[in-house]
C-alpha cells in the first residue's frame, strides 16, 4: 500500500518510516528492560530495512514500518534454515526469539568475528574467497533449499515484476518503459539457468573473513533461484574480462539484469514497509543507471 495509506492495524494513522533517521536510544532502553544485555551502551548503525546494535557476541535488528513482525520472524526462520544446510560457512542464527511491540520488532543473533572482505579490492583477491562461496552454495542441491523463504520474497515474490511497475507509474515515460522491458526479459532469462540456493545479496560486506574461516551474514534473502542473482555485485565491480575467466559468461549476462532490476526491487520493499524516502531512492537510481540497464538489456 502507499505509504500515505498507512495504519498501525488499530486504526490509527502512522507516519511513513525512515529506518536511516530510526532514532534506537528509546528502543535499545527499552531492550535493556527485557533483555540481560546492556542495549543502551551498544554500537550502533542501520541499514536499508533494520536499525541495528551490537555488542560483544551478540548483533540485533530493529525491524519498523508496515508488517514489521512478521518480516522478522521470516528473516530469523531463513538464518535457521540456512544453518542447516551444512556450508562450510560460519552464518548467524537467532539467540533467542523476536520481542515485537507495536512500532518496532528486535531479533537478536549470533554476533560473528571478522572483517568484511570489503570494497575496492581486486578480482584477484575477491576471486580467492567468492569461488569458493559460490562453490559451496552451488553445491547444495536445490530440494535441500525447500526450507529457505521463497526467492524475492522480500520485495513481493513472484509478484514483484507487477509492483515494480506499479511502483514505477510516476516516472517519465522512458524510465517507464526501460522498467517494462527489464521486468519481462528478466523474467525470461531466469528460466535458462537451473535453480540453485543463493545468497541473495553477495556484497563483499556480507562476507566476514576471520584468519581461515569466512562467515556470511545478513541471510535474509537466501533462497533456491537463479544462481546468477549471486553474481550481481561483482558484475558492477569487475571487469568482464576478467569475470569470465572463472564464471559462466550465460550468467554473467543475467547477473547484469539481476543488478540492473535491484533498484526497481529495492523500491517495491521499500514500498511495502512505508519507507517513502527509501522508495524514491531507489526510483532516482534506477533512472540514474537508464544506461547500465539499457544496456544489459541489449546483450545477447
Amino acid at each position: 500500500m502507499p505509504p500515505s495509506d498507512r495504519g498501525d492495524g488499530r486504526g490509527r494513522r502512522v507516519p511513513a518510516v525512515n529506518t536511516r533517521d530510526l532514532d534506537l536510544t528509546p528502543i535499545l532502553a527499552e531492550l535493556a528492560e527485557t533483555w540481560p544485555e546492556e542495549w543502551v551502551a551498544a554500537a550502533r548503525t542501520r541499514g536499508a530495512f533494520h536499525g541495528v546494535a551490537l555488542l560483544d557476541g551478540v548483533a540485533t535488528r530493529i525491524a519498523v514500518g508496515d508488517g514489521h513482525a512478521e518480516r522478522s520472524r521470516h528473516e530469523a526462520a531463513n538464518h535457521l534454515a540456512v544453518a542447516g544446510l551444512g556450508l562450510p560457512f560460519r552464518t548467524p542464527t537467532p539467540v533467542r526469539a523476536p520481542h515485537t511491540t507495536v512500532e518496532w520488532t528486535a531479533t537478536a543473533y549470533e554476533r560473528l568475528d571478522g572483517a568484511a572482505l570489503g570494497d575496492g579490492v581486486s578480482w584477484d583477491v575477491a576471486r580467492r574467497t567468492y569461488l569458493p562461496v559460490l562453490e559451496a552454495l552451488r553445491s547444495v542441491p536445490a530440494a535441500a533449499g525447500s526450507a529457505l523463504r521463497p526467492v524475492r520474497a522480500w520485495c513481493g515474490g513472484d509478484a514483484w515484476g507487477g509492483l515494480a511497475l506499479e511502483a514505477a507509474s510516476g516516472q517519465p515515460p522512458e524510465v517507464r518503459l526501460l522498467a517494462e522491458r527489464l521486468v519481462s526479459r528478466l523474467g525470461a532469462c531466469e528460466q535458462e539457468g537451473t535453480p540453485g540456493v543463493v545468497h541473495g545479496d553477495l556484497t563483499p560486506f556480507n562476507i566476514l573473513l576471520a584468519g581461515g574461516a569466512v562467515g556470511l551474514i545478513d541471510l535474509d534473502f537466501a533462497a533456491v533461484g537463479d544462481p546468477a542473482i549471486d553474481l550481481g555485485w561483482l558484475v558492477r565491480a569487475f571487469a568482464g574480462e576478467e569475470l569470465r575467466r572463472d564464471l559462466p559468461v550465460e550468467e554473467l549476462r543475467r547477473a547484469r539484469l539481476h543488478r540492473a532490476a535491484g533498484p526497481l526491487q529495492l523500491a517495491v520493499a521499500a514500498r511495502t514497509i512505508g519507507n517513502g524516502p527509501l522508495e524514491a531512492h531507489a526510483l532516482a537510481s534506477f533512472a540514474d543507471r537508464a544506461a547500465e540497464a539499457a544496456a544489459a538489456l541489449e546483450e545477447r
